[in-house]
């Protein structure tokens, strides 16, 4: 949500510095919108675990990495 808004909503003082309707908005762009997978690793696996799953995600649910 934050690179749709260009904005760091992860902090509280400037995600408040906007309206729901418009979080609403970046959540159905982003998250809602069936093209957002989340890998939580913890920090706790070896790289080469870690890039399996990357490429798995790149290549089986065919994400990608746009700036």
């Amino acid at each position: 949500m934050s690179v749709e808004a260009n904005a760091r909503l992860y902090i509280k003082e400037i995600r408040s510095q906007y309206t729901q309707e418009q979080l609403d908005d970046w959540q159905a762009k982003t998250i809602d919108s069936g093209r957002f997978f989340a890998f939580d690793h913890f920090g706790s696996m070896e790289n080469e675990e870690i890039l399996s799953r990357i490429r798995y995600m790149a290549k089986a649910l065919d994400c990608k990495w746009s700036s």
